[in-house]
């Protein structure tokens, strides 16, 4: 058997190509990465001490169960997170939404949501004093 016997079912070169899909090269994000879990960069680390916008100013209602969850759950963030934050409930929910997002969404909805995120961080003004 000789190599001319063996042909290509589709031979792009013979045909004239109008839609020009063969030139055009596709890359998507996130697609081909196999590697090990690796703890992501998260948008919330580098937060101004001192901004307004990042102090708790509502009150949260929460049911007592909600509360005896995340009470239990504290011990567990505690090992994981770093020794530098306090433990209020604004930081417990900020850690549990970083894991969130870096354990459950795609590297394309994690971009995306860290664009929406820094847009609307943007416009929302800070209080004044």
């Amino acid at each position: 058997m000789s190599d001319d016997s063996i042909q290509p079912i589709i031979n792009h070169h013979k045909r004239k190509q109008t839609s020009g899909l063969e030139r055009k090269q596709v890359s998507i994000v996130g697609t081909n990465d196999f590697s090990a879990t690796i703890d992501k960069e998260v948008a919330n680390n580098n937060l101004p001490a001192n901004d307004p916008r990042y102090k708790a100013t509502t009150t949260m209602k929460i049911s007592p169960v909600t509360n005896l969850k995340l009470q239990t759950l504290k011990p567990f963030i505690n090992e994981q997170k770093s020794n530098e934050r306090s433990d209020t409930m604004n930081d417990l929910i900020n850690v549990l939404i970083e894991s969130y997002i870096g354990k459950n969404l795609t590297a394309r909805q994690a971009n995306a949501y860290n664009q929406m995120f820094g847009l609307q961080l943007s416009m929302l003004k800070p209080k004044q004093k």
